[in-house]
């Protein structure tokens, strides 16, 4: 359960002392006076190139590519971040969103700041190193258990859960290294049962997983039941920046107390137009995203059994069916030396696949 009344409350001493903000769009930069666009250039900008995704593109002439100018607060929060906005609630089928400049801010932001001094975090042991500095500098008391262990989490809530105000269970939908996904269909009974809220990172999932392209929680059939769901822009999407969806408290909170999100300039206009461009385009199922993300999976699925990777899990049948699609093949060689040397053998035959050591 999210702690609503213990945020209502935050909210109504902020409106009585006159510390409750909002975000305010706004049209043009080169209005705001307190825009930190010292040299006029976030507007508009002379770029040397031909090509930029979202936009009208002259070659030989000058590209129209926009910053924020500001953080979101201030006058960073544009017409293009309003319709991305409503585009993500659309997509996300949720009632509220907010966009970070980055997947890692969002992240890191969401995990130190929702949770509250008095409170639980559980968070999976191979979770994002976002999430892992999130957690670090959150108030609350956090506790890593081991890698998608359902009953690890289920003993030490039955055991502590009465200790804390709020429980928070965070978790990759998929994990970027592992390539292995969540089970997050259990970790939402767990949550329902312990009066938990759950958390679950899609920044490898969105746009790739699921029919809808919505993540491992809609292939998982509980994409409503989650109750903060952060997600990436540079991955499928291709761009840049992040997002967090959730109640329209969850984002209040964060419009209200995330320092990643308070503190820095906004996603670039251009890259918000660009990237609302792409959920739709993956929302209605264009014939383009539908071919390109069918090749994908295709590619996956004899890459893996080249490998001989597409052996059965000891996971579920739903499970084990979704991590076959999943594009992240992890190539285990034992020894750091060994990775590397495997690395730069195929790099010479020009197939790129870095040597990642701990």
């Amino acid at each position: 359960m999210l702690p609503l009344k213990r945020w209502r409350a935050e909210r109504e001493n902020r409106c009585a002392s006159g510390r409750q903000r909002s975000l305010t769009t706004t049209v043009s930069t080169n209005a705001a006076f307190a825009s930190n666009d010292y040299l006029g250039w976030a507007e508009y900008c002379p770029v040397d190139s031909e090509s930029i995704d979202g936009c009208d593109s002259v070659s030989g002439a000058d590209i129209p590519v926009r910053g924020a100018g500001a953080s979101p607060l201030i006058t960073g929060h544009t017409t293009s971040h309003q319709r991305l906005i409503e585009t993500l609630c659309r997509f996300e089928q949720s009632e509220s969103a907010i966009v970070f400049g980055s997947g890692f801010s969002a992240c890191m932001g969401a995990a130190a700041t929702l949770p509250s001094d008095g409170d639980l975090v559980l968070s999976d042991q191979l979770n994002h190193a976002s999430l892992i500095d999130g957690c670090r500098l959150s108030p609350a008391e956090t506790v890593i258990y081991p890698h998608r262990d359902v009953t690890y989490i289920e003993d030490r809530l039955r055991r502590d859960r009465n200790r804390f105000e709020h429980v928070w269970i965070i978790t990759d939908g998929v994990f970027s290294m592992d390539g292995t996904i969540a089970p997050v269909h259990q970790l939402v009974d767990i949550a329902r049962r312990y009066d938990a809220a759950l958390v679950v990172d899609e920044a490898h999932a969105t746009g790739v997983i699921g029919a809808n392209g919505r993540g491992t929680c809609e292939a998982l059939g509980c994409h409503r039941q989650v109750d903060v769901r952060i997600g990436t822009f540079s991955k499928a999407i291709g761009l840049q920046g992040g997002f967090v969806v959730g109640d329209a408290e969850v984002i209040d909170r964060l419009v209200n107390h995330c320092r990643s999100f308070i503190y820095a300039t906004a996603l670039s206009p251009t890259i918000a137009d660009a990237v609302t461009r792409r959920i739709d385009a993956i929302d209605r199922r264009d014939s383009a995203y539908v071919d390109a993300k069918d090749r994908l999976h295709h590619n996956v699925s004899k890459i893996r059994h080249a490998l001989k990777l597409d052996r059965p899990s000891e996971q579920c049948d739903a499970m084990q069916t979704i991590e076959s699609s999943v594009p992240i093949i992890p190539w285990i060689v034992g020894e750091d030396r060994l990775a590397v040397k495997a690395s730069d053998q195929l790099r010479k035959r020009g197939i790129g696949v870095p040597a990642i050591r701990p």
